[in-house]
């Protein structure tokens, strides 16, 4: 079994926890892009590689907030002394996802 592809990948994702980055998942969805732009590092070209980090990281950050958010709204939803800090950070948690949800990259336009 070859399993340099599994190395490498680790490799990455403790490189990026060491810079303070969340881990990437590589998976079904993005494996092929993940693999063309390793092809083209290969042969000298480490912007592809790049892009697919950094996008990877938008990603997993975006969702992390979205998340994040998500919960923050959950808890307060019973709390009826808190209600004005509620609808805070509803419209915040609004306008960050507005926000994030215009993060296109060039393959989703």
């Amino acid at each position: 079994i070859d399993g340099n592809g599994r190395v490498g990948r680790e490799i990455l994702r403790l490189m990026l926890k060491q810079h303070g980055f969340p881990s990437i998942f590589i998976g079904p969805k993005n494996r092929e892009e993940y693999l063309k732009s390793i092809d083209a590092s290969n042969s000298g070209n480490h912007k592809a590689i790049t892009k697919f980090i950094v996008k990877s990281l938008l990603l997993v950050n975006k969702q992390l907030v979205v998340n994040g958010m998500e919960e923050i709204v959950k808890s307060l939803k019973n709390n009826k002394k808190m209600l004005k800090e509620k609808e805070f950070v509803r419209k915040q948690y609004n306008n960050i996802k507005k926000k994030l949800e215009k993060i296109k990259f060039a393959e989703e336009k």
